[in-house]
This record gives C-alpha cells, sequence and structure tokens, in this order.
C-alpha cells in the first residue's frame, strides 16, 4: 500500500479546497500583492493565490568558518538539510551540530525565530520542519517567517510541502539543483480564509493520524507475515509441516553422509550434498536470438522482466543454458533472494554467469529444491560463506557443498503443497 500517495492526495485535495466544505458567514481574503496571470489549478472564490513573499520572509542561512573553534559547539542550533532529512516529526529542535553567538555574529547564519519554516533549497529540495525555538541553518536552507495575520504556520507549512514540485522545477544548477531565496518567495501558494486554514489543517492532521496509525499496523503486519513465512519453511525442511506416511520408503544415502548435522531430520530422511542432487547447466556462447535472464529479471521469485537480444548485444556474462525445470539461484547478493523456478523453456534462453542454474536429478523435485533454497537454514549457510563485504557472493563450488536434508519424493510432493497452501493463507492476511 502507497501511504505517501495517500497523503499526497489529502494534501492535493487541502490546498484546492476540496477537504472542508467553504462557510457562507467567513470573509474572502483579500489580494495581497499581484495575481498570478495563470493560475496554477482552480480554487474557491474566497480563496485568492498570492505569492510566498507577501506574506512573510524568505531567509537564507550561512556556515561559520569550521576551523574557528570559538564558532562551534555553542548553545543555538544549526540546522542542514541533512538533519531535516533525518527529522521524521513535523517540529523540528535541533541539527547534529551548534554554533556559538560569536559564530553567529560572524557569519551569514541568521536566528530564525520559533515558528519558522526551515526548508531544504539544495541537496535534495523539499525537506521540511517548523521550528521548535529559536535555530539557524546553514546554506542549503532557506526559512519561511510568516508575517501576515492572514496565513498560519501550519497553513504554509503543508502548503511548502504541496508546491515543493513547483519549486523542484524552477531549481537551477548543474552539480546539484537549487532553489534560490528569490526563486523561493516567488512561490505561488493558494490563501484560503484564516479560519478556514484552520479547518483544513486540523483535518489534515486528523487524517494524518489515521493514514500514519494505518501505516503502522500495515508494517507490523508485514513484519508478522513474513515471519510466518519462514516459520512454514524451516518447518518444511526440518520434515514438521506434513506427517511421515509408513507406507513411504526411505531416502537411500547418496554419496557420504555428513560427520555432523545441522539439525534432527525424519528417520526417512537423508542429508546429502546439494552436488549429489543436481547438474549443472552448460553454458556457451550465444550464436543466435535468445531469451536472456539477469539478477533484475527477476522479482518475487518469478521472471518478470526477461529480455530478448540478438546474439551480437549478448552480454559477456549470458553463458548458461536454461532449460524447462531449471532451478535458478543467484550466487551475486544472494541476500536479495532472486531464485525462481523455470518451469517452461519454448525458446532459447540463456542465464547470466551471477546463477547457479541446476537441473534436478530423481532423488529430489525442483520446487521443494527452491523452497529449501529460500528457507531460513539455508541462508544462513549461505551467509556464513559468502565472501565480499559490499558485493558479498558465493561460489558455485560453496553452493554445491551445502548439505540439504532430503525427504521421500512423495513427501517432497506433500511438503511442496503445503507450503503453498499455507504461503497463499499468508498472502491472504498480508493483503
Amino acid at each position: 500500500m502507497n501511504f505517501d500517495r495517500m497523503r499526497a492526495l489529502l494534501l492535493e485535495q487541502a490546498v484546492q479546497g476540496k477537504l472542508v466544505p467553504q462557510r457562507n458567514d467567513e470573509p474572502a481574503v483579500e489580494q495581497i500583492g499581484e495575481a498570478p496571470k495563470i493560475e496554477p489549478f482552480a480554487i474557491p472564490k474566497k480563496w485568492k493565490w498570492v505569492r510566498l513573499n507577501a506574506v512573510g520572509k524568505v531567509i537564507g542561512g550561512g556556515t561559520p568558518k569550521t576551523g574557528v573553534s570559538a564558532y562551534w559547539n555553542g548553545d543555538i542550533p544549526w540546522i542542514t538539510p541533512a538533519d531535516l532529512g533525518k527529522n521524521h516529526d513535523q517540529i523540528i529542535y535541533s541539527g547534529a551540530k551548534s554554533i556559538t553567538q560569536k559564530g553567529l555574529d560572524e557569519s551569514a547564519a541568521r536566528l530564525m525565530p520559533k515558528g519558522s519554516i526551515v526548508y531544504s533549497s539544495r541537496a535534495p529540495i523539499g525537506h521540511i520542519a517548523i521550528a521548535g525555538n529559536d535555530l539557524c541553518t546553514n546554506q542549503g536552507c532557506k526559512s519561511f517567517v510568516p508575517e501576515s495575520k492572514c496565513i498560519s504556520t501550519e497553513w504554509a507549512y503543508y502548503m511548502l510541502i504541496a508546491r515543493t514540485s513547483d519549486i523542484q522545477s524552477r531549481a537551477s544548477g548543474t552539480t546539484f539543483k537549487e532553489i534560490s531565496g528569490k526563486g523561493m518567495g516567488e512561490t505561488w501558494i493558494s490563501l484560503p480564509p484564516l479560519p478556514e486554514q484552520i479547518r483544513i489543517v486540523t483535518k489534515i492532521e486528523k487524517s494524518f493520524t489515521e493514514i500514519n496509525r494505518a501505516e503502522k499496523a500495515y508494517r507490523e503486519l508485514q513484519t508478522l507475515t513474513a515471519v510466518l513465512r519462514k516459520k512454514i519453511l524451516q518447518e518444511a525442511v526440518m520434515g514438521k509441516l506434513v506427517p511421515q506416511l509408513d507406507g513411504e520408503p526411505a531416502v537411500e544415502q547418496i554419496g557420504d553422509a555428513p560427520e555432523d548435522v545441522p539439525f534432527a531430520i525424519p528417520g526417512k530422511w537423508k542429508w546429502v550434498q546439494l552436488k549429489r542432487l543436481v547438474q549443472s547447466a552448460s553454458q556457451k556462447v550465444p550464436d543466435k536470438a535468445f531469451t536472456y535472464i539477469d539478477v533484475s529479471s527477476i522479482n518475487g521469485f518469478k521472471i518478470t522482466s526477461p529480455k530478448r537480444l540478438d546474439a551480437s548485444s549478448a552480454p559477456s556474462r549470458a553463458r548458461k543454458i536454461v532449460q524447462s525445470g531449471s532451478v535458478l539461484y543467484s550466487t551475486v547478493r544472494p541476500y536479495l533472494m532472486n531464485v525462481c523456478v523455470i518451469d517452461r523453456v519454448e525458446e532459447e534462453t540463456i542465464a547470466s554467469t551471477a546463477f547457479a542454474t541446476m537441473l534436478c536429478r530423481e532423488a529430489i523435485i525442483n520446487t521443494f529444491l527452491f523452497y529449501v533454497l529460500i528457507s531460513p537454514f539455508f541462508t544462513e549457510y549461505v551467509k556464513s560463506v559468502q565472501r565480499g563485504a559490499s558485493y558479498p557472493a558465493i561460489t558455485d563450488r560453496d553452493l554445491q557443498r551445502a548439505w540439504i536434508p532430503v525427504p521421500p519424493i512423495e513427501e517432497q510432493r506433500r511438503i511442496v503443497a503445503k507450503v503453498e497452501e499455507l504461503m497463499a493463507q499468508v498472502d491472504r492476511l498480508a493483503t
């Protein structure tokens, strides 16, 4: 669910006069300064379009010399765009640094009164908060100080949020975009009668509280469902998800048995190294048009964006032949869980060498292997052998050496069916 979009739509209605009804007993707003030749959007008759600088002052900030210790670690809060970005409340009181009165007096920094609206004017444009006390900012912020009795601080705050896309469109710069103080002041804002501003702000804040509550509940539900999915998969690979049946034959040991096992499994199951259960895909240099699967092609354990390429435009990593029934496991950044089963291949398909591309032998079915590969147990194994901090990866050799639990074939099918049933229930819960 897109809660940010909900908030944006609510503000859009608010600044267009569609959130609360207008009252006949409220006087119309008088025009302050010039009127726009073309209104940005339609507003009620009693409202007016005004420039921001017609109802207050736009003031820039500054930075005392960093090499002068007498300027820093004082009692005056000093706000930067980074501080605004880290602040998740409507009000801001302080930032990571503070300055002294001497630093304020001998720099371009200006002391902004409580109630000023602090707005990041670059890197990026649009972080915003209301000053909860007197403070100052660096040059990456523009502060708006309401001066007219016809505009409330809270209305100006929400109006600037709603007009951020307009402000961004008028910014300039090569290294990064920035809105100047003059450009900020020329921003057109819609202005309702003051009593209506108060009613709209009250409605906005009540609605935002409800949206925030819903978002929190949704996040908690997502966390819960993630835990449930992991629990289902772990129970599946441990033999606790479906009952074992007396009539099913035990799995024969394939290859050597491990000296130590990660956990106990049912008596008919066996621990087997992955290399004994799968056949690795052959490789080739593409010589004709083909469907290419790279890591970005997988989303939600499904192929969502394969690429159709000519042999002449084949990437150097396009080498691994994909057949029907193949299991693909990304060995690059495995924490992203780019894993999937390819049910059917109807035309030549080649995967990136970033994948371990496997065909299952008789002892294991591909869907059961898939659930093993995405289980918490296997994820922990991968974490223990992967290399690289910024770009973690697991080698095909280390992947093949992994020990995995193998139930009888028919039990594998029952486990897969049960996992899919339970996952569908969790999905319904999550939505």
